[in-house]
């Protein structure tokens, strides 16, 4: 199936898939016909059984060294290049992105239909926000949080205040941001905020 539809694709630019479009249309110039067939089983089918007979036949046989297009490539080296780059964020423990989103790759949970939660969002991964460090550009001290008496942060707020952790009960219980930004919906997390009256102050 997957032949036939790089057959009909005419963009593509395939080697191979350029090769048979080539002895097709000789054929077709030749005055003869030449039909298509895609068959979903080859259990039963003489011909087919014998196609896969063939195909494992040369398995036994030296592998001969072809041309490929550097196309078929693509997937492999992008692949290595994740992998690599994946080892050095490894390392990067002491980054605090690092805890938030161990694993490269999308969020899935990243694009919001609301923009004020896509920016909350964004807000509460890196742990900077307005309410947090406007602070750094009024040149004022850093805020604390008045019932712990330690720095004011979004991971405090999260995780760590002794006076919210009733409230944070209520929408959910994790303990690192990873967690929080893959198992907890994104909702609890803005219910959470909006109760504690910061949703609107980030």
């Amino acid at each position: 199936m997957s032949s036939l539809q790089a057959i009909l694709d005419v963009k593509h630019q395939h080697k191979f898939v350029l090769k048979i479009l080539e002895l097709h249309q000789k054929i077709i110039n030749s005055g003869m016909e030449v039909v298509f067939c895609w068959i979903p089983s080859h259990v039963g089918i003489p011909g087919n059984e014998k196609a896969d007979a063939a195909a494992k036949a040369v398995l036994n046989k030296e592998i001969s060294k072809l041309n490929f297009p550097h196309t078929d490539y693509k997937q492999y080296i992008g692949k290595y290049i994740i992998e690599l780059w994946q080892a050095q964020w490894d390392m990067q423990v002491n980054n605090k992105l690092h805890s938030i989103h161990p694993n490269l790759g999308e969020w899935s949970k990243a694009h919001r239909a609301v923009r004020k939660e896509e920016v909350v969002l964004c807000q509460l991964r890196i742990g900077h926000s307005h309410l947090t460090h406007s602070f750094l550009l009024k040149g004022e001290e850093a805020p604390e949080c008045m019932g712990c008496l330690c720095p004011f942060t979004v991971k405090h707020v999260l995780f760590e205040c002794a006076d919210l952790f009733f409230i944070r009960e209520k929408h959910f219980s994790v303990t690192s941001f990873n967690e929080l930004f893959e198992f907890v919906p994104f909702s609890n997390i803005v219910s959470f905020l909006k109760e504690v009256d910061i949703y609107y102050k980030l």
